[in-house]
């Protein structure tokens, strides 16, 4: 399907280090053809969507449309991605209980 691109998240992606930028520039951008669909679990933490694959696919889909509006190329339809929206019924049975995380786990 095709998922919602919050240009934000595009940005906090990059600033937070979420990504390698090294390995976006030298293997994401040369080979297009690599870009697997983003995996985003909805409503993961706190009614917020999370990307748990697919960050390097994200950011190459939000960079396109960032530039396209930069050259003054409107998008037709609300900007996308190419991915896969998983659903809590879906991942809730493998979220790891709270007594067996580590301190720095998902809450």
């Amino acid at each position: 399907m095709r998922v919602p691109l919050d240009l934000r998240r595009v940005s906090e992606i990059i600033t937070s280090n979420a990504i390698d930028v090294e390995h976006f520039k030298s293997h994401t951008l040369p080979n297009p053809e690599s870009a697997r669909p983003a995996l985003i679990c909805q409503n993961l933490t706190t009614g917020n969507d999370q990307i748990v694959d697919g960050n390097l696919t994200y950011v190459a889909f939000g960079m396109g449309v960032i530039m396209a509006q930069q050259e003054g190329i409107e998008m037709p339809v609300p900007p996308s991605a190419a991915g896969y929206m998983i659903e809590p019924v879906a991942w809730k049975r493998f979220v790891v209980p709270p007594e067996l995380r580590g301190p720095d786990q998902l809450k």
